[in-house]
């Protein structure tokens, strides 16, 4: 609200967990706590806020910009320091699943980005050099260019260290944020090195599906046909951007050919350090941006190890299956994300929900846990798991309050305590009748 206000903007709320946003010339519609199901992103979750655009006159061919989903990311629940493993790699998996497709963006912020985003203050993951001031004259060159239509200059928040503060920028320019992806990209790929193209498949290949880290590029020789460029986001974190040299010239206005890979090394030893928020952080934001461009991939290394990574379903040779046996990357997509699933799920529901699924494959998975927040609810809590669009969830003794809470607007809230069957779980979600 204060970084809608702090801009001219105007912040109003309509109903509990629904708001008004104006902001330059622009007006969105802003609802918490909202499932996005497989009909509108590859890889189903649920987003703390999602922004809607009213239509306007200057959009191109009277098209809305694209939804934008947020999801703010605590470092407890998040980068789980302690723990053997984290939920970077659902985090991953979820924002490039919704970013995949072109018709949503997805926005990470952190915690402390909401309530501190300068204690400690984290450097501008693209730098302070000669990338950034390059970037900063361009976009004032291509906006004294432009008559009409939304500025570029706002939109360089975006690479600021309060992305609260870009996300406002893009609201109030949303059609330019892939533009302002290309230019960074362009200008990045300048101080980059020429490389074989067999070279270049194999580091991209490398680091968007091999465990291991992928080693620096510290090649001092430029000759080959495309060029390559490594961004470091702190100790644990690196970008790589490739394009073929001959269409370097092209990409301010045509990302044909140009690939990005967004990745973080996020094994336990590693969170555990004191170095890694700021990566994780940096991460975060870089894909904030990148994500606007077609190739680009955002992972980590704990995500390929558990099979969670959408790479492989980027390539080529995952799309040319017959139509008979549905969208492959869909396929790959439900087995994944059921083992992804039974890793967070308590040990209670595992063999239940695996019977489920394998009798029901196709059918939505649970949210887990599932949350209720206010203002939507009138308690901040979690149950162990729920389906929203069936009003089912799942809950232990200790989260009676929260069950009773859901029981209130018409749920079916199952005790995990008293057993959790494959029938009962049927009966409840409607899916007894249903033969697969």
């Amino acid at each position: 609200r204060d970084r809608v206000r702090d801009e001219g903007g105007q912040f109003e709320e309509v109903t509990d967990g629904t708001w008004k946003l104006a902001i330059g010339a622009r007006k969105w519609l802003m609802r918490a706590q909202v499932t996005l199901g497989a009909d509108v992103v590859a890889v189903p979750c649920r987003a703390d806020f999602v922004l809607y655009s009213e239509p306007s006159s200057a959009d191109p061919g009277g098209k809305a910009p694209r939804p934008i989903a947020v999801f703010t990311d605590g470092l407890a629940y998040h980068v789980c320091p302690a723990d053997l493993r984290a939920r970077l790699g659902v985090d991953a998996r979820q924002r490039e699943g919704i970013s995949t497709g072109g018709e949503m963006l997805s926005w990470s912020l952190t915690w402390k980005d909401v309530v501190s985003p300068e204690s400690p203050p984290v450097p501008r993951w693209l730098g302070d050099g000669p990338v950034l001031n390059n970037l900063q004259a361009l976009v004032q060159q291509l906006d004294q260019r432009q008559k009409h239509g939304e500025k570029l200059a706002g939109l360089l928040r975006v690479l600021d260290s309060d992305p609260l503060r870009g996300l406002v920028a893009v609201l109030k320019a949303p059609t330019r944020l892939d533009t302002l992806a290309r230019l960074a990209a362009f200008l990045l790929l300048q101080q980059g090195r020429r490389r074989p193209r067999a070279t270049v498949e194999a580091d991209q290949a490398s680091w968007r599906t091999k465990v291991d880290a992928p080693a620096a590029i510290t090649t001092a020789v430029s000759e080959g046909d495309v060029v390559l460029r490594e961004l470091g986001l702190g100790e644990h974190g690196r970008v790589l951007l490739d394009l073929p040299n001959a269409r370097l010239g092209k990409l301010a206005e045509d990302a044909t050919g140009l690939r990005v890979t967004v990745r973080l090394e996020d094994e336990a030893s590693l969170r555990k350090k004191p170095s890694f928020e700021q990566s994780w952080r940096q991460w975060l934001r870089a894909w904030n941006l990148f994500q606007a461009l077609p190739d680009a991939v955002m992972t980590t290394r704990e995500s390929i190890v558990e099979g969670l990574s959408l790479a492989p379903s980027l390539e080529p040779s995952d799309t040319s299956h017959a139509a008979s046996e549905g969208p492959p990357a869909k396929i790959a997509a439900s087995a994944v994300e059921l083992e992804a699933l039974l890793r967070e799920v308590s040990p209670e529901l595992r063999a239940a929900l695996r019977a489920l699924f394998a009798k029901h494959p196709t059918r939505p998975m649970p949210a887990v846990p599932f949350e209720l927040r206010r203002p939507e609810w009138n308690v901040h809590d979690d149950v162990e798991a729920g389906w929203s669009h069936e009003k089912v969830a799942l809950y232990f003794d200790a989260q009676r309050d929260v069950a009773t809470a859901l029981e209130a607007r018409g749920w079916t809230v199952l005790a995990i305590e008293r057993g959790v069957t494959v029938d009962a779980l049927e009966r409840a979600l409607g899916w007894s009748e249903e033969t697969t």
